[in-house]
C-alpha cells in the first residue's frame, strides 16, 4: 500500500458503498458508523459523511508490534501537495493500539488529522485517519473514528475466488504484449514504432520483466533508428480488492508497476486494458 495521492479525491466522486465492509484476502472487515459510506480507491478505502465535514481514510501498516507501530506514526505523513506532522504524542491505549493527532498542509488546506493504528497479530494492520480544516475539527471527528476502529475485526486472510482464477491461470506463464506501427507520407518517407513486453511469472513468485522500444524513420534526407531495451526482477503478487484483481510486480530496485486483470468474453487477457498473450513460459 501506497502512494497517499489518492486521499486528494473528493468524497463528492465516490460511489459509495455500505456497512458492512470486509476484505477476504487482507483479513480484515469493520462496520462505518451510521451517516458513513465510503468505496475503494486503489490501495485505500475512503469514506464521507452525510454532514460531518472531511472524509475518513483506512490504509494497511507493517507494524507487527507497538514500538514499531509508533514509529512509523511519528515520522508523518508527506507526499505532494500533503504535508502532515504530529501535533501531540501519540499514545499507546492497550497492547495494540495506539492513538495521536497530525496537522498540516492537505491539497492546500490547513488541517487537522486524528489518528489510530492497529496492529493485526494475523497480517498487516489498519491506519484509521479521519481529516478535515483546523477549523471544522471537533470531537466529533474522533468520536466517529473510534466507533469504526470498535468494530475492526482481523482474521486470517485467503484468497477470493477470483485471484484464485487468475493465479491458475497466469503462474508460471509468461504475458506477452506486442504493438507495431507503421506510417508512410506523400514524399515516400516512412516511420515506425515497436513495443515489446514479456512478463515472466515464475512458481515461486519471483518474475523477470523485459521491455523493448525502438523507431525508426527514413525521408529524403536520410535514416534514422532508437532503441531502449530495459530487463529487471523482483517478486509480484495475484490479489483481489472488491470486485477488481491485480497483478503487481515488486522490482528489486524499488520501483513498483500495479496492473488491473480483465478478460473478454473471447478469453482474452488484458493489463490495463492492453491485450497481453498468455503463453508456456519457456516458449
Amino acid at each position: 500500500m501506497r502512494e497517499l495521492t489518492l486521499l486528494c479525491i473528493l468524497c463528492s466522486t465516490l460511489s459509495y458503498s455500505q456497512t458492512p465492509v470486509s476484505f477476504q484476502e487482507l483479513g480484515l472487515s469493520f462496520d462505518l458508523p451510521k451517516g458513513w459510506s465510503g468505496q475503494v480507491q486503489e490501495d485505500y478505502y475512503v469514506a464521507g459523511h452525510e454532514s460531518i465535514s472531511g472524509i475518513m481514510v483506512l490504509f494497511q501498516n507493517s507494524a507487527t508490534n507497538a514500538t514499531e507501530l509508533m514509529q512509523l506514526a511519528v515520522r508523518g505523513i508527506v507526499d505532494e501537495g500533503i504535508q502532515l506532522n504530529v501535533s501531540d504524542d501519540f499514545k499507546l491505549k492497550g497492547s495494540n493500539k495506539i492513538e495521536g493527532f497530525y496537522q498540516g498542509v492537505f491539497n492546500g488546506a490547513q488541517v487537522k488529522c486524528f489518528a489510530i493504528g492497529l496492529i493485526n497479530n494475523l497480517g498487516s494492520g489498519l491506519n484509521i485517519l479521519v481529516i478535515t480544516t483546523k477549523d471544522a475539527f471537533s470531537d466529533t471527528h474522533i468520536t466517529e473514528a473510534k466507533k469504526l476502529a470498535r468494530t475492526v475485526n482481523f482474521f486470517e486472510g485467503s484468497d477470493t475466488k477470483a485471484t484464485h482464477e487468475w493465479k491458475d491461470y497466469i503462474v508460471n506463464r509468461q504475458l506477452k504484449y506486442m504493438h507495431t506501427n507503421t506510417s508512410s507520407d506523400y514524399s515516400g518517407g516512412s516511420t515506425g514504432t515497436s513495443n515489446q513486453i514479456t512478463i515472466k511469472l515464475y512458481t515461486d513468485y519471483t518474475f523477470y520483466y523485459y521491455s523493448n522500444s525502438n523507431a525508426s524513420f527514413s525521408s529524403q534526407a536520410g535514416f534514422g533508428y532508437v532503441d531502449s531495451t530495459k530487463s529487471n526482477k523482483g517478486r509480484y503478487n495475484i490479489y483481489s480488492i472488491g470486485t477488481d484483481t491485480y497483478l503487481e510486480l515488486l522490482f528489486k530496485d524499488d520501483k513498483i508497476y500495479e496492473y488491473v486483470l480483465t478478460s473478454s468474453e473471447e478469453g482474452h487477457t488484458y493489463l490495463n486494458g492492453d491485450r497481453y498473450f498468455v503463453v508456456d513460459i519457456d516458449r
